[in-house]
């Protein structure tokens, strides 16, 4: 499965999948402070299928970075998989905030190409 680390501090990456090949968005973050990346497009479901989206347009699966027994507060990804289903390109935003203050974070913008 083809992976892509989005660095945090990107507010545009470019990535090319191949039809019928899932793929992982990888997005850094802190779950401990509050903060969240959630999928922001909508009407995508016509090129990619979400793998692993919850109720809220997160992905369901985080993972915490490695860390010495008993530190707090580590940061970590979330990892956002997809399937390719229909040739073409296609943008997801997606937004890096706290669910009690949806506008006020980070947006980043990743441009797929599926051939």
């Amino acid at each position: 499965m083809k992976e892509f680390n989005i660095p945090q501090s990107e507010s545009e990456f470019s990535c090319e999948v191949t039809k019928g090949e899932p793929f992982v968005l990888i997005m850094n973050g802190n779950m401990s402070t509050g903060y969240c990346w959630y999928l922001k497009s909508e009407n995508y479901e016509q090129k990619i299928k979400p793998l692993n989206l919850d109720k809220h347009n997160t992905a369901s699966e985080y993972k915490t970075n490695p860390h010495p027994e008993g530190y707090v507060g580590v940061p970590g990804k979330w990892y956002f998989r997809f399937e390719p289903i229909e040739s073409g390109q296609i943008d997801l935003d997606f937004s890096y905030e706290q669910a009690w203050r949806p506008g006020h974070g980070y947006n980043t913008k990743v441009h797929i190409t599926i051939n």
